[in-house]
């Protein structure tokens, strides 16, 4: 729990230049050495702990092959360290003969401050269990984040919006939405079956050719007219909005923004827009506790999004 995407990547891949990590209040610990003054304190606490807890202290790639436990991020094998979890837990049942995986993750990045590239960690994390199990096809299906109400979390909605262009550009993985169950103030969803029961969907869906409808609507496109902005989704039949649809806002070139009343039609959203300006983006609920109220006939909520406006 509480793990950097980063904790589970390779060491090679954690230090390639394309998903450093850019943000300055984030560190990457990959090949951060330790004083020796540390090093022997977390020896001879490891030590002590492994005679306590009577564990099997075997943990390939580790340099005192001791157990994997929970540690600040100063010690090397903390799960805060880049490739920690990778190399003391993954690496170890990675190339076990499975189908594939769920997936649950993204919180840390938004509170670590790490947002710039998570699009292209979740490839390389496909890439990297590819690779472990030698195979050229693996089941991934995956959570978007619940909405949180935190005011003091600026990049919630960024991590939601590059899962969305996640399923986008891999249609064959499965991203559930579940902007309806989110729980307020904890940043756990309360209703669990309901998290289970959809991820069990997305499986048969695309791995057991039970088809059916397991996600929200996805924002694929916008494209802009000389009347209107028309949205254009995947997972959108039978569209329909609850008793407050939510907001769906302009971002204009100058700078501004401005909300716009929606109109479904056709299972398609449709804004008007001040034709004296330049409309560059379009959001919905973009914010780390979105009320949604756009949803399918299924009754499975939108995804929040932000996408480019296209011309037609």
């Amino acid at each position: 729990g509480g793990s950097n995407i980063r904790s589970w990547l390779p060491e090679d891949l954690n230090a390639s230049d394309n998903i450093k990590r850019i943000s300055e209040n984030s560190v990457d610990m990959v090949n951060t050495p330790l004083s020796e003054k540390l090093s022997e304190k977390y020896k001879d606490f490891l030590d002590k702990y492994a005679q306590l807890e009577h564990y099997n202290i075997n943990i390939s790639g580790t340099k005192y092959e001791k157990p994997y436990i929970y540690f600040d991020a100063d010690y090397e094998y903390s799960y805060k360290r880049s490739s920690s979890l990778y190399k003391s837990m993954l690496k170890k049942i990675s190339s076990f003969q499975v189908k594939g995986m769920i997936w649950y993750q993204g919180e840390s990045q938004a509170l670590d401050n790490d947002v710039n590239n998570y699009l292209g960690l979740m490839i390389n994390l496909i890439n990297t269990l590819k690779t472990d199990l030698n195979t050229s096809e693996y089941a991934f299906e995956y959570v978007q984040l619940a909405p949180w109400e935190n005011s003091e979390i600026m990049d919630w909605e960024d991590i939601c919006n590059q899962q969305r262009e996640f399923a986008l550009k891999f249609p064959k993985y499965g991203m559930i939405t579940i902007g309806d169950l989110g729980g307020g103030l904890d940043i756990h969803p309360p209703v669990k079956q309901k998290v289970g029961e959809r991820l069990a969907l997305a499986a048969l869906n695309n791995e057991y050719s039970v088809y059916g409808e397991y996600s929200g609507p996805i924002a694929k496109c916008a494209i802009k007219n000389i009347n209107n902005i028309i949205i254009y989704f995947i997972h959108c039949n039978k569209l329909d909005q609850k008793s407050n649809i939510g907001d769906f806002e302009i971002i204009y070139s100058d700078g501004s923004v401005e909300k716009q009343e929606a109109v479904i039609s056709f299972d398609c959203v449709y804004l008007s827009y001040d034709n004296k300006k330049y409309p560059e983006f379009v959001q919905y609920e973009y914010t780390s506790n979105p009320k949604i109220g756009l949803f399918n006939g299924s009754e499975f909520p939108a995804s929040i999004f932000k996408i480019n406006i296209e011309d037609s």
